[in-house]
């Protein structure tokens, strides 16, 4: 059977909400967007408004569907993109959840499939989700550009889903971060009967709005080491994520020896450790600064090697890799049970 040109989907969590503030959970319920979300809808809008997409779709959510006015396209509203049902959860902080409902939290903890609050499971989530992925995708010709603006659970569910992940425990990607942006090219056979892989080209892309994703910030804060991967060009400016927020400042820098990643090392006044070859598991090894963190600038196709092997390593289907755009940044959360990818080939907009 042959195989299409494959159709690019970009996958946009919405801006945080009123209940991300307040740590409540929030499935069907339509908590609307806060000020600061508001903001990052407008920033994420501005970087997505020159794209060019076929076709537009958003959660019938407010949070979604206000993130995704923001953009300027044309927007067709979905139900099925809607969040997880959380049933009797919604509402409710994680404390008051966990004190009600243990069992419940310590089974979903491990994967289990309970239905959430006695509404939908991360089955069915999975189930409706690539239902819509699908139906939207037979509604465009080959080769088109589709994007999508849900909600972090359907994100994360389908991508894990459609790159063959689901089951991994520990996933080897990250928590999704608000306004995030991931692409993938999904092939669908001739009949448009199934998905028969994806490459993955960007995953939860958020450097409009973070200088380093959330999750990956808290991490770090815990203990955990951050290991940035630079995507080595012709040049390489200094970058957003040279800030402090988060009290991610680099004070070290371990890279091949280009002259870019020597420039770079000189802008941020740090030291420079240049290497020729390096292998993941001493990739991995590396020492990091005293804020835990460490940079490491490699050609794009080794980063799309170290991820890809990575993903390979944990999926049960095809799973690829594009490589990543010169210059962009792919954060990883190097742990005790292994290294977790808070995000690939995240790229500011206009640099």
């Amino acid at each position: 059977m042959s195989e299409r040109a494959p159709i690019e989907l970009t996958l946009v969590r919405h801006g945080e909400s009123t209940y991300n503030v307040t740590g409540t959970w929030q499935g069907h319920g339509d908590a609307p967007l806060s000020e600061l979300g508001k903001q990052q809808a407008a920033r994420v809008g501005e970087r997505l408004r020159g794209e060019r997409f076929d076709k537009v779709v958003s959660s019938d959510l407010a949070r979604a569907h206000q993130t995704a006015l923001a953009a300027g396209h044309p927007v067709d509203v979905r139900k099925e993109w809607r969040e997880i049902d959380v049933g009797r959860w919604e509402g409710l902080t994680r404390a008051e959840v966990a004190e009600r409902y243990p069992d419940e939290v310590r089974a979903a903890m491990h994967g289990d499939h309970v239905k959430i609050g006695g509404a939908e499971s991360w089955a069915d989530l999975s189930a409706r989700v690539e239902a819509a992925m699908l139906t939207l995708l037979r509604e465009v010709h080959p080769g088109a550009r589709v994007a999508v603006f849900a909600h972090g659970g359907v994100i994360a569910s389908l991508v894990s889903g459609v790159l063959g992940l689901r089951e991994h425990r520990p996933r080897p990607i990250g928590r999704i971060s608000n306004t995030a942006i991931s692409r993938l090219h999904v092939f669908l056979d001739d009949a448009q009967q199934a998905v028969t892989h994806a490459r993955l080209l960007a995953f939860n892309d958020a450097s409009h709005a973070f200088s380093v994703p959330a999750w990956a910030s808290e991490m770090q804060r815990a203990g955990h080491t951050l290991t940035t991967l630079v995507s080595d060009g012709a040049e390489l400016p200094v970058p957003t994520w040279a800030g402090t927020e988060g009290d991610v400042t680099p004070v070290g820098v371990v890279s091949g020896a280009s002259d870019a990643a020597r420039g770079l090392a000189d802008a941020l006044r740090v030291p420079f450790e240049p290497f020729t070859a390096v292998s993941p598991e001493q990739l991995w090894a590396l020492p990091a600064a005293p804020t835990g963190r460490r940079l490491v600038v490699l050609p794009p196709a080794d980063i799309a090697q170290l991820v890809g092997e990575r993903m390979r390593h944990a999926a049960d289907g095809p799973a690829s890799v594009g490589a990543p755009t010169a210059g962009s940044v792919t954060n990883v959360v190097v742990t005790p049970k292994g290294h977790t990818f808070a995000d690939y080939a995240s790229v500011r907009a206009g640099d």
